[in-house]
This record gives C-alpha cells, sequence and structure tokens, in this order.
C-alpha cells in the first residue's frame, strides 16, 4: 500500500505485508500481523488472549494498551519508541521488552487458589482431628463371632 493505513475496531485479523507509510491502528480484537511498515506505527488496541499482534516499522513506534491488559511485548523500531508497559525488563531508544498487567490473569490466578484450597482441606481436617480429638476407648462389636452362637432353644409350650 503506498499511502497511511488507518485501521479502527477491526474484530477480524489484519495482516498487512508492505505499506511505504503510517499504520495507525485502534481496537484490533483480531491480531495484528504487519510485515513492513515504512513509516511510524501506531498502535492502541486491547489485547485478545491467544492472538498475535507483530509488526515491524521503519521509523517511529507508538504503542498504548489498557491498564489491564495481560501480554508480554518485544517492541523494536528504527526510529523512536515510545510505549506504555508497567513491567519494562529490558529497554534502548529502540527497543522495549516488558510485561503489561498480570502473568497470569485473574481468573485462572483465582480458580488455582480455589483448587489448593479444596485440596488441602480433607488433609487439613485429618490433621486437626488427630490433634485434637483423641480417639476413646474401642466400642464392643455388636456383630458375634460365629462360635459363640448359641442356638436357640424352643420354650415350654411352643410348637
Amino acid at each position: 500500500i503506498d499511502g497511511d493505513v488507518r485501521l479502527h475496531s477491526v474484530a477480524g485479523p489484519v495482516s498487512l505485508e508492505e505499506g511505504r507509510s503510517d499504520l495507525r491502528a485502534r481496537d484490533l480484537a483480531g491480531g495484528l500481523a504487519a510485515h513492513k511498515v515504512g513509516g511510524d506505527l501506531s498502535l492502541k488496541t486491547d489485547v485478545t488472549p491467544g492472538l498475535t499482534y507483530s509488526a515491524r516499522a521503519g521509523s517511529d513506534i507508538s504503542a498504548r494498551f489498557p491498564s489491564d491488559t495481560s501480554a508480554r511485548f518485544t517492541l523494536q523500531a528504527q526510529g523512536d519508541l515510545s510505549a506504555t508497559l508497567p513491567q519494562v525488563e529490558e529497554q534502548t531508544p529502540n527497543r522495549v521488552v516488558g510485561q503489561a498487567g498480570e502473568a497470569i490473569p485473574h481468573a485462572v490466578e483465582l480458580a488455582g487458589a480455589i483448587l489448593i484450597l479444596v485440596l488441602s482441606v480433607k488433609p487439613l481436617w485429618r490433621f486437626v482431628r488427630s490433634r485434637f480429638f483423641r480417639p476413646g476407648p474401642p466400642r464392643e462389636s455388636l456383630a458375634t463371632d460365629s462360635t459363640t452362637v448359641n442356638t436357640p432353644e424352643p420354650c415350654a409350650g411352643s410348637t
């Protein structure tokens, strides 16, 4: 594409082989594969889990993501780079590697905590019972041994 590319609210996947000018993209729910952007790249979008957002820009990159985004990013530009990532692991004028949001989505973290709790209740109860509830004297069994069973004798006057 020879001119600027502007994308807004695209639900499906976006693939751009080569754009000779700027790419401005907003709200890309289906992922992004921009193999060669000749000019500036401006990206402002939520990141859909499981999809890839990848782009190469020949000039500046500006990337903005919502604060609740949970993803790992590697951004590299030949020009200036501006990105909002709360956890930056590596940063140079042309490259940023970092994390936005939690590494584990909150729902998965909560499900894991509940599973651990459920799995630990039974062993915990056994421990508490063994520590605080002492077993009493053994109960007598109601069942009788076959060697001690007496055969009933008929009562007088019965037939």
